[in-house]
């Protein structure tokens, strides 16, 4: 029947969109479902419904962000879990006043490995008919041209690191990335770096650069 109480609806057509019997949601007052529920039409394309979604989840998570500025180190500690088996940082817009090489470090414990028991081996393009390969040995890694103070030669870098918790195996990390050099040169550059302990890492460290400047992104991978 037609209603005028309170905030019921006035017409017969409203009523029956709403009422139980056609489905609907409307069981004489109000109903709002249970918690975290949604509202949408059913089936039928007949009356509206409550119901309850599949739980949302995804294999690809974004743990942190940050943004640094005018530092000589950039580090994370502390974000790997039993949840992810793999982590992706991606480091972009970084441009800093050295033109060294910036170095890359595991960390465990909350500190920063500074051993000699690094291996690393590096491919970089630097012209359109040239690849410079090299293999280092000893503490820390040169990751990538670190700029000239230039804000607008900057790097773009991301970085894999696989099963940081293992203690099984050795630590390995690969990466990948893009930037020019101060003198307008495109340099491309990929590598694979790995420390010869088995030992669970708690996070990495950037460094060897001054006034460094850029965004710092983690993701965990299922």
């Amino acid at each position: 029947k037609t209603s005028t109480t309170g905030n019921l609806p006035t017409s017969t057509a409203h009523w029956n969109t709403f009422a139980a019997g056609s489905g609907g949601i409307w069981s004489g007052s109000l109903s709002l479902g249970s918690a975290s529920q949604q509202l949408r039409v059913n089936s039928d394309a007949t009356a509206l419904e409550f119901y309850t979604p599949a739980a949302v989840t995804s294999d690809y998570v974004k743990l942190v962000s940050t943004d640094f500025s005018n530092v000589s180190s950039m580090s994370l500690d502390g974000y790997y879990s039993s949840t992810y088996d793999n982590y992706r940082a991606v480091i972009s817009n970084f441009y800093a006043s050295s033109g060294a090489d910036v170095h890359f470090s595991f960390r465990a414990g909350n500190s920063q490995i500074t051993d000699s028991n690094y291996q690393s081996r590096v491919g970089r393009i630097t012209s359109a008919s040239g690849m410079d390969a090299s293999g280092q040995d000893g503490a820390k890694y040169r990751l990538w041209y670190g700029g000239s103070g230039n804000s607008a030669v900057r790097s773009q870098l991301t970085i894999d690191i696989y099963n940081p918790l293992a203690t099984s195996q050795r630590q390995l990390m690969s990466y990948r990335g893009g930037t020019w050099t101060s003198g307008n040169v495109l340099y491309h550059f990929f590598g694979s770096v790995t420390h010869t302990t088995q030992q669970a890492h708690s996070g990495f460290t950037l460094d060897n650069f001054s006034s460094g400047y850029g965004t710092l992104k983690l993701y965990g991978i299922k």
